[in-house]
């Protein structure tokens, strides 16, 4: 193999390389902003609850506002998870 070969090889590598890290960098601004407004989510749904709760609303709101609750939840541990995993990586 010369050496004009070993070049073009070490290019594409090389770019590779940067386009995993571009990826990367832009998965980790994307988690960033994502977890606090997945958690901001969760906690306006709670406050909702607990205020028709308190107000003595209707039970079948504050059972639709528990189970989006309970999603919200998951998808906000979904997102910090993947966040958490591809950061380690």
């Amino acid at each position: 193999m010369h050496n004009g070969s070993r070049l073009r090889i070490a290019l594409y590598e090389l770019e590779s390389r940067i386009t995993s890290l571009q990826i990367e960098e832009h998965m980790a601004v994307f988690f960033h902003y994502l977890a606090p407004v997945a958690v901001g989510l969760v906690a306006l749904v709670l406050l909702a609850g607990l205020i028709n709760m308190v107000r003595g609303g209707s039970g079948n709101t504050s059972q639709l506002l528990m189970r989006w609750r309970v999603i919200l939840q998951f998808v906000a541990i979904i997102i910090m998870m993947s966040a958490l995993y591809l950061a380690s990586r």
